[in-house]
């Protein structure tokens, strides 16, 4: 079966991004079911009887109750988005100081993904939902870097020709003066070039986080599935990715059924697995 879908909004300067996400992490934490009753039995058990809903599990393999998993997944994009605006204006200081003029940045985009991960009958294992997401998400994360380090050079290829054609004319008023002084600047202008190249690339890297996801297991359905909560940052996943992404889920399910053809008694039924 091996079912992906998924859909995305863009986290804007506005605070509605909030809403979506209380939104749809309260749904899928609190959406009935057996498997949420057991789970909130299982809390109050271990002395949590504020526990409502199920569990979501983060990228690192914690397991965080819904107000907690969404305090912390608030966070994580409100610390994206302070640490973007930062690097941004210091790199606009430094290129405005360089060349004399005020110079503007693209900030990268914050993407909220929803993502579904849904199997015939047999459940996908946590450590199999945690390698489709960590290949899916991790390449994005790869991709962006690129993305935005192709962004910032677009604007930045815009100042420096500005700077140069400044260069250009001071440096036709110089050669009229002395042909040195302008040989000297082109000199000076090449080693610029070099250093913002260098810079460029660190730059580029520095500019784009890694993911962060976290997910909700509803097991009680004719189709086992995982609702998947993700903030990335530049590029976006394409049609490719998605596609990466279910032949990967299906794989992982074909192995889980036979591994629970072995294990299951003779005459017994299919049930729903919910992992580990």
């Amino acid at each position: 079966m091996g079912i992906v879908q998924a859909r995305y909004d863009p986290i804007l300067s506005t605070t509605a991004w909030r809403t979506r996400i209380r939104t749809a992490m309260t749904y899928y934490s609190r959406r009935p079911g057996k498997d949420r009753e057991r789970e909130e039995r299982e809390a109050r058990e271990r002395g949590h009887p504020q526990v409502k809903g199920r569990w979501f599990i983060t990228d690192d393999g914690q397991k965080l109750p819904l107000r907690e998993a969404e305090e912390r997944f608030r966070r994580e994009v409100e610390a994206r988005q302070a640490a973007a605006e930062a690097r941004k204006a210091a790199r606009e200081r430094e290129l405005t100081e360089r060349y004399g003029r005020r110079i503007r940045l693209p900030l990268p985009a914050h993407r909220f993904y929803q993502v579904v991960l849904s199997t015939k009958w047999a459940a996908l294992h946590d450590r199999d939902v945690a390698e489709i997401l960590g290949r899916a998400f991790g390449g994005l994360a790869a991709a962006t870097a690129g993305a935005a380090g192709d962004a910032y050079q677009a604007a930045s290829r815009a100042a420096e020709r500005d700077a140069r054609r400044y260069e250009a004319r001071r440096e036709r008023q110089l050669a009229r003066e002395l042909g040195y002084e302008r040989e000297r600047a082109e000199r000076e202008q090449r080693a610029r070039d070099r250093r913002h190249e260098r810079d460029n690339a660190r730059w580029a890297v520095q500019y784009a986080h890694g993911p962060t996801w976290m997910y909700v297991r509803h097991a009680n359905t004719a189709n086992p599935h995982v609702h998947v909560v993700a903030v990335t940052d530049g590029r976006g996943l394409d049609v490719a990715d998605l596609n990466r992404m279910r032949a990967h889920v299906l794989e992982r399910e074909q192995h889980r059924e036979r591994e629970q053809e072995r294990e299951r008694p003779r005459g017994q039924g299919r049930g729903y697995g919910l992992g580990d």
